[in-house]
């Protein structure tokens, strides 16, 4: 096998499926490299993607850089000297991502198959929508990687790189050194490189989750009153969606955070962040709307806070959850086949403590003194013959609630 292979051999199966350990000819491993936060100490669901990250670059090593370290490349090389010397680098923008292993095998059959081409970068679900007759959207690890299977499948020439923002890429650093000013940040490589050099390799796919505290949930949006002085919003994550209310409703908005990297940036952007658990947090104000933003199935003790909740709510106030559904279809799916594979976002999140269905979210808000008066559906389509096969379990005697197997979560306005 060619030399780049040889390197990137870890990474490939052997016929048994075992993954190989293999070192260069000189002796040393690949390198990757990547960037983390103070989320990563404190969030579990970014504490949970550096560990997946760890165990997909074994048995070579992984450069964990400061926000502030290494975003250049001669910081990178004073930082860590010993990587200059490794013939291939891994650059990875940030941890949080679904990424298989082959992913990096198919970037360096990518490299050596062009003689010309030193910066292979992955396409990703932001820059390269998929075409329609891929298995797409995924819901799921398992549909994620049945998507990413049948990518593979498809094949496809690398294309010239485009500018984007690149989140992962793999590089051979002997020719990137002599041509890249010392200056230049790392993951601006590809910008600076000669045209040839870079290209895009279509069928290395993967799906950033960098944006995990820092969504303006603009779905949430539309459910709220026009109308309000004052939101309370608790799990209220960066601040950016409070920031969003209170700009277009211009009323008051205080937070509720536990992660203390997330409720310091959400500071910045509200009336009033509290830091820490919002079991254990007095306020002693009472407001319009409370908004609990994917919240409920994270926490230990649903029915204590919707007790709390109550406290704080003004007459005719209203309380907007939104809730995902465990009865969503792909889970299902997964769950005939075997799997149930947590991740750091989505139905499955490492951090989710409770699940549930319409029925059970209903009766957890009656049975704490709530009165469900609106509930919506956020959609999440089959893939594929999914629908058709789903369909048929009524048939063999299943109970089958049709309705909800393409709903996604639940939006749900209680007084």
């Amino acid at each position: 096998m060619q030399r780049l292979l040889r390197l990137m051999r870890p990474l490939l199966p052997d016929r048994k499926g075992l993954m190989r350990h293999c070192k260069t000819e000189d002796n040393s491993l690949w390198v990757a490299v990547t960037w983390i936060h103070d989320g990563y100490v404190t969030a579990p669901e970014l504490r949970f993607s550096l560990h997946r990250l760890r165990q997909l670059v074994k048995p070579n090593r992984l450069v964990v850089c400061r926000p502030e370290e290494g975003r250049t490349l001669a910081g990178l090389c004073q930082q860590h000297p010993d990587i200059s010397s490794c013939p291939i680098w891994l650059i990875i923008r940030e941890p949080a991502m679904l990424c298989e292993r082959d992913v990096f095998a198919r970037l360096a059959q990518a490299l050596d198959r062009d003689p010309h081409l030193s910066c292979a970068i992955a396409v990703d679900v932001f820059h390269d929508p998929p075409e329609q007759s891929l298995p797409f959207p995924y819901y799921s690890w398992r549909g994620f990687c049945l998507f990413q299977h049948a990518l593979a499948k498809q094949g496809g020439a690398v294309r010239p790189y485009d500018g984007r923002r690149a989140f992962l890429f793999l590089l051979k650093p002997g020719r990137i050194l002599r041509s890249v000013p010392p200056a230049c940040p790392v993951l601006d490589i590809p910008k600076h490189v000669p045209k040839q050099s870079a290209g895009i390799v279509p069928q290395a796919f993967i799906h950033p989750l960098d944006n995990y505290h820092d969504q303006e949930r603009e779905d949430v949006l539309a459910f709220l009153p026009q109308a309000i002085s004052s939101l309370l919003d608790v799990g209220c994550g960066s601040g950016r969606f409070g920031a969003r209310v209170k700009k277009e409703r211009r009323c008051r908005v205080v937070g509720v955070e536990l992660d203390p990297s997330a409720a310091a940036k959400a500071a910045s952007r509200l009336d009033e962040v509290i830091q820490g658990d919002i079991l254990k947090t007095r306020l002693n104000e009472k407001f319009d709307v409370i908004t609990c933003n994917d919240l409920l199935e994270h926490l230990e003790d649903p029915y204590a806070l919707l007790h709390i909740l109550k406290k704080h709510l003004r007459p005719a106030g209203l309380l907007l959850l939104s809730v995902p559904n465990v009865g969503h279809w792909s889970i299902i799916d997964d769950l005939l086949a075997g799997h149930w594979d947590y991740i750091p976002a989505g139905l499955l999140c490492i951090s989710h403590l409770r699940f549930f269905t319409r029925k059970s979210i209903i009766d957890l808000l009656t049975a704490c003194g709530w009165h469900v008066i609106r509930i919506e559906t956020q959609h999440g389509p089959f893939v594929g013959s999914a629908k058709d096969r789903f369909m048929h379990l009524g048939d063999l005697g299943f109970e089958v609630a049709p309705d909800d197997l393409e709903v996604l979560g639940f939006y749900i306005l209680a007084q």
